[in-house]
């Protein structure tokens, strides 16, 4: 199942006003809603996400749609844990139109590469692995961009947006969706009394 938020509201309203599915970790902050969707005005150098109230499986995703080149520093995240402020994020950096992957776990943001070209109006999706729960892949409009492996410094968690609080942080996440990872539909198998069916048509004198 897919949660979704267009995040339409009234700016300046904190994230967990705007709905009650949006929750705070422990030791973190809301973020709000502004003109261009979410943005997360505070203190520099302050890291925060804020998670969907649902239970998500250990293989789980979150994209958003990027809709301003003003924003910056925020993104959406994976494994935020509901006891600590800690997760895996993808954070727009306006200023370079790229995405930077990464973590933030104690207290300490440390990037996976140095970003990947993205632009305004692209989806953004992170999303871990289903069969490998330590491999994340960073998407651009569905195409995996880099495939991040051995990261197990955080398990299980929740999908959700972030970002880096700061005065100037005017938001650029346009709308957001997070769920669990699914496998792709299998092909379709004919059942063997529809295809003796078919057989016989085919070749009359057959059962």
């Amino acid at each position: 199942m897919a949660f979704t938020d267009l995040f339409n509201g009234t700016p300046n309203t904190p994230l967990t006003t705007h709905s009650a599915s949006w929750l705070i970790p422990s030791g973190g902050t809301s973020l709000e809603i502004s003109s261009d969707g979410v943005s997360a005005q505070g203190n520099a150098d302050s890291m925060h996400a804020n998670y969907w109230d649902a239970t998500f499986a250990s293989a789980h995703y979150s994209k958003i749609i990027i809709a301003a080149s003003t924003g910056t520093l925020t993104g959406p995240a994976i494994r935020i844990q509901s006891g600590s402020n800690e997760y895996y994020y993808a954070l727009w950096l306006s200023s370079d139109s790229e995405v930077v992957a990464g973590q933030f776990v104690s207290g300490v943001a440390t990037d996976w590469d140095s970003g990947h070209t993205f632009a305004v109006g692209d989806t953004v999706e992170f999303a871990i692995d289903l069969s490998v729960t330590t491999t994340v892949y960073l998407k651009r409009n569905g195409s995996t961009v880099a495939t991040y492996t051995n990261k197990n410094a955080l398990s299980g968690g929740r999908s959700g947006v972030c970002a880096l609080f700061a005065p100037s942080n005017t938001g650029a996440i346009a709308s957001w969706e997070g769920g669990d990872v699914e496998a792709p539909p299998s092909g379709v198998v004919v059942p063997s009394r529809l295809n003796a069916g078919i057989n016989s048509w085919i070749n009359p004198g057959t059962k």
